[in-house]
C-alpha cells in the first residue's frame, strides 16, 4: 500500500488500537484514529476524531476516504453482547456506502 492511502483506526485510544496506531505511524502510513472523546495521549503526527462506533452516520463519516479501516472497538465486557453486535452492523452499512478494507 502506499503511503498516502488513509488508515482509519475505530477505537484508537485502547490497547490494541493505540498499538495499531503507533505501527502505521511508524511505517509512515497515514493515519485517522477514531475514539469516542476525539482525545488522546498520541505524541504523534495523527488526525484524530471524535466519534461512536454505533452511530452508522458517523461510522461513514469517520471511514470517508479509508483504504483500510481497523475495527478495534472494545465495549466493556457486559456490554459486549449488545454493542459488538451494533458495531458489527455499522461497520457493514458503511462498508456498503464506503469501499473499504475492514480489518
Amino acid at each position: 500500500m502506499k503511503s498516502n492511502e488513509l488508515h482509519v483506526v475505530i477505537g484508537a485510544s485502547g490497547g490494541t488500537g493505540s498499538a495499531i496506531v503507533r505501527e502505521l505511524v511508524a511505517q509512515g502510513k497515514r493515519v485517522r484514529g477514531v475514539n469516542r472523546s476525539g482525545h488522546a495521549n498520541f505524541p504523534l503526527n495523527i488526525e484524530l476524531l471524535e466519534a461512536d462506533a454505533t452511530n452508522q452516520a458517523q461510522m461513514r463519516e469517520v471511514c470517508q476516504g479509508a483504504t483500510v479501516v481497523y475495527n478495534c472497538v472494545n465495549p466493556p465486557f457486559t456490554q459486549w453482547r449488545e454493542l459488538f453486535r451494533l458495531c458489527r452492523k455499522d461497520f457493514k452499512v458503511t462498508n456498503e456506502s464506503v469501499s473499504f478494507v475492514l480489518l
